[in-house]
């Protein structure tokens, strides 16, 4: 029988420690096995409570963001399987200089960012013939991360409770007309004006698309529909990186543009 999490009051008190454990930059790992969680649903249901913390501070849910796409972040961190998170609309940053000092451990991802241009109903189908008739916009971007210096590989039950430590997210040059054969483009992720990680769109999941239709057929199992106006990060084509102070860091995807921010 699968482990099932009790989410009474104590319960709760204990989620906003740990929230508060979070915001004040205090690795949390030891208070995170007090909570027991020992599989992906229990993970998710922790996520939700821990994200009411987060509602009050940053905001509503603008959107999603999807973890472990590509090969390359999945050997990293030691799973076979993406996850997801939520972004609230405090976390989208308009600002393209970053305060390293606001986190714990900075980490950096290169991603392809999408916003939806309708709703996604729970009885509509989509798939990779019709998902471009869902989207408005699609754009370089970076996730920003806070991986609360974890040991890898990591503890997928720990990412998915943490909200899959997104941090806030910026956006590039938004493009509503783009080549369809986007598995086929190249990209690169530059620090200092030097090439520090390239990658090929087929390298997240086959497609960059593909990821959305996961999170999209996800959610659905869920009872959870896409909202028109749905950000989606589709998960990093390269490495994660950690910069430090001074670092200037750029993604372009060809025929795309790009997306720049440096690190204070």
């Amino acid at each position: 029988m699968a482990h099932k999490i009790n989410l009474n009051d104590d319960y709760s008190k204990k989620i906003k420690l740990f929230f508060e454990s979070h915001e004040n930059h205090i690795n949390n790992k030891k208070l995170f096995k007090d909570f027991n969680i020992q599989n992906i649903h229990d993970a998710y249901e922790f996520q939700n409570k821990f994200n009411e913390f987060q509602l009050i501070k940053y905001g509503y849910p603008i959107g999603y963001k999807i973890g472990l796409t590509s090969k390359k972040m999945q050997k990293l961190c030691g799973v076979n399987q993406p996850n997801y998170g939520v972004i609230f609309k405090k976390r989208l940053i308009n600002n393209l200089v970053i305060n390293k000092e606001g986190f714990l451990n900075l980490g950096i991802e290169s991603e392809l960012c999408l916003k939806v241009s309708k709703n996604i109903e729970l009885d509509v189908k989509v798939t990779k013939e019709n998902i471009i008739d869902f989207i408005e916009y699609i754009a370089p971007a970076f996730e920003l991360i806070d991986d609360f210096n974890t040991s890898y590989p990591i503890n997928i039950f720990s990412l998915i409770a943490e909200n899959s430590w997104n941090k806030g997210i910026i956006i590039g040059k938004k493009n509503k007309n783009f080549p369809t054969n986007l598995s086929k483009l190249n990209s690169f992720l530059f620090k200092n004006n030097k090439i520090l990680d390239s990658s090929y769109g087929n390298e997240v999941l086959g497609h960059p698309f593909n990821p959305a239709i996961w999170l999209i057929n996800t959610l659905k199992k869920r009872k959870v529909f896409i909202k028109k106006g749905t950000i989606i990060l589709t998960g990093s084509w390269t490495k994660t990186v950690f910069p430090t102070k001074g670092d200037l860091l750029k993604f372009t995807i060809d025929k795309l543009g790009s997306v720049n921010i440096s690190i204070n």
